[in-house]
Formats: structure tokens, sequence, C-alpha cells
């Protein structure tokens, strides 16, 4: 029979497994390794890992729920109007197409704090139309109403400029590429000085 402790050693053990995925960003299949099982056997003799699909699964998936509604319960505790926000859209160098929003605040600890609400690939066209339609549905997935926002940071993209505007929300361009523009000419002839 198993006693209770050893189910709460157990799940501390899947926990701290699940968070050292996660954190190193490391691929699942590393848990099947016989270095990492020789390390774990190491620590604790009696913990079997589990395997890589548990991982993927259910430990990560069942992770990303607990902190996103640790994050929602945060963002609700926080007067929105107190809430800024960061957005940005780019392509990867696979050619794959990504938006991010990143939520900034003051807990009631008065700690600033920034949170990546959403990270995701971004398919369409990148229209005013369609940046506009995704940051609502990512807001409304945090349940933050655009209209409370203090702020949205963004880069000085027509686009995106035009979409945050969109929502009836003050843009605040970005420091470091309202800063950046006039230079990049100059920068030119000493990115390529032999040409």
């Amino acid at each position: 029979m198993i006693s209770n402790l050893s189910i709460q050693i157990r799940q501390k053990n899947v926990d701290s497994v699940t968070k050292f995925l996660v954190g190193t960003m490391q691929p699942f299949n590393v848990v099947e390794s016989q270095s990492f099982n020789n390390m774990i056997k190491t620590l604790n003799p009696s913990f079997k890992v589990p395997s890589r699909k548990f991982f993927s699964k259910t430990a990560v998936p069942k992770l990303y729920n607990d902190v996103t509604e640790s994050i929602k319960r945060e963002l609700a505790s926080v007067d929105s109007n107190n809430v800024c926000l960061t957005t940005d859209c780019w392509t990867s160098l696979a050619t794959t197409p990504y938006i991010a929003v990143t939520a900034h605040f003051i807990d009631t600890e008065w700690h600033l704090k920034s949170v990546c609400l959403c990270c995701t690939q971004f398919e369409e066209n990148h229209t005013s139309e369609n940046i506009t339609q995704v940051l609502k549905d990512i807001l409304s997935d945090w349940n933050l109403d655009a209209q409370e926002i203090t702020c949205y940071t963004t880069d000085n993209g027509s686009n995106i400029v035009k979409a945050i505007s969109m929502l009836y929300v003050p843009h605040m361009p970005c420091f470091g590429h309202t800063e950046r523009r006039p230079m990049s000419p100059c920068l030119i002839p000493l990115q390529h000085p032999y040409r």
C-alpha cells in the first residue's frame, strides 16, 4: 500500500521534473535518456520517472493551466486601468509568423510584473483588421477589457499602429524602435564597409 506521504513525494518529484523540462526547454524524450534516469536514481532511488507521453499529455498541460489560472487571478486583483501591454509581430528564420502580447502591471505588493499572455503563430495576413481581431481574442482569453488598458506599446509599423487605434487604446511607440529608425540609414555603411 502506498502512503499519502509517498504520493505527495512522488507528485513533488513529477512537478520538479515538469518544471525542469519547461524551464530549460528540454525535449520530452530527455526523461527517457539513460543519463537523466541515472541522475534521478541518485537523487531518489524510489522515484520512477514517468514517460515522455505523460509529460507531454498530462504534466506540462497541467502546469500550463495552473500558471494560466494563477496569472488570471493576479490580473483580476489589479485594477485593469493600471495594466499596460506590449505586442509585436515577427517572422522566424524558418518563415513562421508569430504574435506575442505581454502585460505589465504593479501587483498588490507593489512589485512590477511582466507576464507573457500569448506567443503564438499568426498565419493570417498582418493587416490591421486581423491584428485587431487577434488582440481582442487574446484580451478576451485573459478577461481584460481593451478600453480599460492604460496603453499599448508597439513598434511603429503602420499596420500595428492602426490596429491599436481600432481598439481605442492609447498607443505609446516603442522607444527603441523610435530611436533606431532615424539612425538606420547611417548604419548601413558600417554593416558592409567594403561594398
